[in-house]
């Protein structure tokens, strides 16, 4: 007060003096505390402030105690002249009439004739928001086209999402000027988003997904050489390592990855590995070390000073943001608004500084609250208050002078709001505070008063709401105050329902769709949708769409005309998965291939095609995992009997039982493999893991049981060197297992073998897969191509004379049960060749069409396809993905791989049994 009043200038000193006002109370008290230092400052100042002249104050329907006594100082010092305006509505003027009264010093006020309520002039019907938006931007536009000066007009809300959003995206795209309120707070700005992101590690603990959340809020430098970071490359490796929580996980996880990474390219000769994925190799390995730094030296300086006081905290703070962002300095391409928040947010941590006047000392905890609350204030405004069209709120237009004023979003719920009283703080309650907390009937009235103040701000009003809320995925009526103005135009009470019937009046506008809107005749509402309506003209015309010069002139646009029309035709097209003949489609006829890439084109092309051509792959989120996944289960599982059968003496005859000895070692084997997949983070929430690893044990235990058991059915004994068996990669492995297809090309596969068992005589060879989940049987998907493996691992090991047989063992069942599979017979021999054949042919023409098989429901109800269901891929196809191929299935480009997959179904009409043709 004192400095207010030894002021030359008061505005200055109110704007200088207010941000370390409210800092020094971190956000407890508002605008009330600085009025009353106002009043009291005016009221009993040095001679040099009272000569400021009489006080004119435009008072809105509700005073703050704080502001009420800044009047009523005003009004003894004889300096107080008060405007009230009033509506002409009874129900909003209520407080209005109760403030004249309480400003009055006994005097009745001078009254005006109050005209009647402000209504509508026009009504918009729009289906969406969107929709109306684009409405009302259409009328700028033609109105601008008239001459009228667009500062002249006002969008207004009640609700800032998402028509604030729309009408500055719709605005911009237009290129028209606009200015407002920003709808932003301080808190979603860059430097406040970093700040506080940075303040909350140590809150959750340096979780993974808060991390790189906060490194990708802004552009957050590494202190040790001032560049950005690389938060999408980062975000993937510690994807990849497992992190999900703590700096521990961080530092162990990344040294496992960073051992792995260097193992991969160690055990790797030049000739194994293309220079591309080396350099690929060796840049996640520079990338896991600085990732590794970076966190470590991250988790030092995230920790606040001891004794943590106000002032201390805020210079840390301050320095953490310069050092993660940068000083001012280095902010020159940032846009002028961020530039200007961030100065904002920083003499936010300077004004905290001063609460050490109240409190000494703060929790980290304390300070991050009162940081949270001074930064949860607008960012300022957009553009200069008189340039452009006025973008605001109903409230904002209060006391404002247009020719034209476009309220939007007049649905129902919304003008007015729904509401009853505060469940916390009810009327009863609130009366009991002097009029500080105004009861549920002010507050609509406050609603009511701040529509009509907005409508009488201009000649022409124009209300809007949409038909449809397309998040909701429901219908939506009009207000009932935009039915009063309907009614008003109509000289009778209309309803919802009647005013969708009222036909062809003139101050009723109904947008039919999107395209009706952009379509019909007026001023477009932006270059794209005058470019929209000229290729509808054309295309009305019956002119080829191709021949339109924005077509021709446009590679894009002309790219994807092409692409519609032809995802749309009977053929399979480049745009649809069909590619032709490219060079590397397939390995050279010396290079081997893996069963299972050949069997994934057999279940899904498209799925080939992006996996093993396009190589675009999937890290799956540690804290997303809710239990182990099926990989990390079945590799758990194989690695655990692999070292067992290493570990233990081999059987030498097909009845020789497992002793309980041994029994104990797979169990402790087990044990130690399930403790270090729960380390690395693959096992997902505690709970689940508890069941799930019970489960593993047990099946891990029941496996020696099943293994007695087929053995002796069988009569087979584990061959010498038969386990984890490599064969097709060179070097020691063995040599590939190779097929010559019907025209003559070689085929070699590449695999591991999980089991080779052998009768005492060395026949029958029987070679076993070890399957953890669901085991399909072998012979309908090597009918399909989508079960190859067993067909090539008796290749790899049978030599044309002996017997072999090719099993599926799952470790789920019990006895003989786990066992699926067939002999290598010649028919099955046959088979196998014919369907690889189709394979081949398929990947080396470039044939990748998407198939998703028969309808199903996936474990949370979901409406999707076999295919689909489990496919990582599954957002990239489109929704309509079946119809897709109804529709491309006929083109003689995939007749094999549908005679493959997809044979035609002898019930079906029209369908002609194999020999009827």
């Amino acid at each position: 007060v004192d400095q207010l009043a030894r002021a030359g200038d008061p505005a200055a000193a109110v704007a200088r003096l207010y941000p370390r006002f409210r800092a020094r109370t971190a956000g407890f008290y508002d605008d009330e505390d600085l009025a009353l230092a106002a009043a009291v400052a005016l009221a009993g100042a040095p001679p040099a402030l009272r000569e400021i002249g009489q006080v004119v104050l435009f008072l809105p329907t509700r005073l703050s105690p704080g502001e009420l006594q800044l009047a009523d100082a005003l009004r003894d010092a004889g300096r107080l002249r008060a405007l009230v305006g009033l509506t002409g509505d009874a129900v909003a003027d209520e407080p209005a009439e109760a403030l004249a009264a309480a400003l009055t010093d006994g005097t009745p006020p001078a009254r005006t004739a109050v005209p009647a309520p402000p209504s509508g002039t026009t009504i918009v019907s729009a289906p969406d928001p969107e929709d109306e938006v684009r409405a009302v931007v259409r009328d700028v536009m033609a109105r601008a086209k008239n001459g009228a000066p667009l500062h002249r007009v006002a969008i207004l809300f009640r609700v800032d999402e998402p028509y604030a959003r729309l009408a500055h995206e719709l605005l911009d795209a237009a290129g028209v000027p606009w200015s407002g309120p920003s709808t932003r707070r301080l808190a979603e700005t860059t430097a406040g988003r970093v700040l506080l992101g940075l303040l909350r590690l140590a809150e959750t603990d340096f979780a993974r997904d808060a991390v790189v959340d906060w490194m990708a809020s802004g552009p957050v430098r590494d202190p040790s050489d001032g560049r950005a970071v690389p938060a999408s490359r980062w975000d993937t490796l510690s994807r990849q390592a497992g992190i999900v929580t703590g700096l521990a996980q961080w530092s162990d996880r990344l040294a496992r990855l960073s051992r792995h990474l260097a193992a991969a390219l160690s055990a790797t000769g030049d000739d194994e590995l293309t220079e591309g994925a080396r350099r690929h190799l060796e840049a996640d390995l520079q990338h896991v070390a600085e990732l590794a730094r970076f966190v470590a030296d991250l988790g030092t300086r995230v920790v606040p000073p001891s004794p943590g006081t106000w002032p201390r905290l805020a210079s840390w703070a301050r320095e953490l943001l310069d050092l993660y962002l940068g000083g001012e300095g280095r902010r020159a391409r940032w846009p002028e608004s961020e530039v200007e928040a961030a100065r904002r947010v920083t003499d936010a941590l300077d004004g905290l500084a001063a609460l050490a006047e109240i409190r000494a000392e703060a929790s980290l905890p304390t300070f991050v609250r009162a940081l949270e609350s001074e930064l949860d204030a607008p960012a300022g405004r957009v553009g200069r208050f008189g340039a452009g069209v006025f973008v605001g709120g109903v409230r904002h237009a209060f006391g404002g002078d247009f020719d034209v004023v476009h309220v939007v979003g007049m649905a129902e719920g919304t003008f007015p709001p729904l509401g009853r009283e505060d469940p916390l703080i009810p009327d009863r309650a609130r009366r009991l505070t002097a009029g500080a907390l105004p009861v549920h009937a002010v507050r609509r009235a406050e609603e009511r008063r701040d529509y009509l103040a907005a409508l009488a701000a201009a000649p022409v009003r124009s209300l809007s709401y949409p038909r449809a809320d397309p998040r909701a995925q429901r219908k939506r009526l009009p207000a009932r105050w935009l039915l009063e103005s309907a009614s008003d135009l109509t000289g009778e009470t209309i309803g919802a329902e009647e005013l969708t019937r009222v036909g062809s009046a003139p101050w009723l506008r109904i947008v039919p769709s999107f395209e009706a809107g952009v379509c019909t005749a007026g001023e477009a509402g932006s270059l794209t949708e005058r470019d929209v309506r000229s290729l509808r003209a054309w295309q009305e015309a019956r002119r080829p769409l191709d021949h339109h010069p924005l077509v021709a002139t446009t590679p894009s646009l002309r790219a994807g005309v092409s692409a519609v029309r032809e995802r749309r035709s009977g053929s399979l097209t480049r745009f649809d998965g069909y590619v032709g003949r490219v060079p590397g489609l397939l390995p050279a006829e010396d290079e081997a291939v893996s069963p299972t890439s050949l069997e994934q084109w057999a279940t899904c092309p498209f799925r080939y095609l992006l996996d093993r051509v396009l190589r675009v792959r999937e890290v799956e989120r540690p804290e997303a995992t809710d239990r182990i996944g099926p990989l990390e289960r079945g590799s758990l599982v194989h690695g655990v009997l692999a070292e067992f059968l290493d570990t233990v003496e081999p059987r030498t005859s097909p009845g020789q039982p497992w002793d309980d000895a041994e029994r104990a070692v797979l169990l402790a084997i087990a044990e130690r493999h399930c403790n270090e997949a729960e380390s690395e983070g693959l096992t997902g929430r505690p709970l689940l893991w508890k069941l799930d690893r019970r489960r593993i044990l047990r099946e891990l235990v029941g496996f020696l049981d099943t293994d007695e058991a087929i053995r002796a059915e069988l009569g087979v004994v584990p061959r010498p060197g038969g386990r984890e068996l490599r064969f097709g990669f060179g070097g020691d492995s063995g040599e590939p297992a190779a097929v010559t297809t019907a025209d003559g090309r070689t085929v070699r596969f590449h695999g591991y073998i999980d089991r080779v068992d052998e009768g005492p005589s060395g026949s029958p060879v029987v070679v076993f897969d070890y399957k953890t989940g669901r085991v399909d049987d072998p012979a309908d998907g090597l009918a399909r191509g989508n079960r190859l493996q067993l067909p090539v691992y008796a290749l790899a090991v049978g030599d044309g004379s002996t017997e072999v047989q090719s099993y599926y063992w799952s470790t789920r069942d019990a006895g003989t049960d786990a066992l699926a599979g067939f002999e290598l017979d010649d028919a099955t021999r046959d088979e196998f060749v014919d369907r690889v054949s189709t394979i081949v042919d398929g990947i080396d023409t470039g044939v990748f069409p998407a198939f998703p098989d028969k309808p199903r429901q996936d474990g949370r109800g979901r409406d999707t396809w076999e295919n689909c269901c489990y496919c990582a891929y599954d957002r990239v196809c489109a929704p309509a993905r079946d119809d897709d191929w109804a529709r491309k299935r006929d083109d003689p480009v995939v007749a094999r791989f549908r005679a493959l997959a997809d044979p035609p179904d002898e019930k079906e009409p029209g369908a002609e049994k194999e020999g009827e043709a």
